[in-house]
């Protein structure tokens, strides 16, 4: 049988903005007729992030902290179906910058769900993106993707 990914994953609450986060790639919404905090949206390729559902951009500071601005839509209509289908789209950047930890912005604002609706939603979304069912592989053939170790989410 295959080893357990998720084993060990911690969960936080991190009380901080994208800014003060600790992790390989910070993943913020991105809702119509909203704009990005700096940071990321004083980083170069910034003014490319768009609002649309599902658009993402992936942007690097000097000191090598990496930002997904990824689009959640308009914020009327964003619950906690499309918050599990944004940390999914966070943890496939994830796995293309080879990281293992993820930071979410939790979406706070009028018109939002409250962020006791949207952070268990965005824990689920990532760790069933994180799933990779491995019991037909070959045991000699790793996932290239390290495992997903700690969420945190900022408020």
């Amino acid at each position: 049988m295959g080893r357990n990914r998720l084993a060990g994953m911690e969960v936080r609450i991190v009380e901080t903005g994208p800014d003060g986060a600790e992790a390989d790639l910070i993943a913020l919404p991105l809702f119509e007729d909203d704009s990005l905090p700096a940071p990321p949206g004083d980083l170069p390729g910034a003014p490319d992030a768009r609002a649309d559902r599902g658009a993402r951009v992936l942007l690097r500071s000097a000191e090598g902290d990496r930002f997904a601005v990824i689009g959640a839509g308009p914020a009327e209509s964003f619950d906690a179906e499309r918050a599990r289908v944004l940390a999914a789209a966070a943890v496939e950047m994830l796995g293309e910058v080879r990281g293992s930890r993820l930071a979410l912005a939790v979406p706070e604002g009028d018109g939002l769900p409250s962020a006791g609706t949207l952070a268990p939603a965005l824990v689920e979304g990532a760790i069933l993106a994180s799933f990779r069912f491995e019991g037909f592989r070959d045991s000699e053939v790793e996932d290239e993707r390290p495992a997903l170790e700690r969420i945190d989410l900022l408020t």
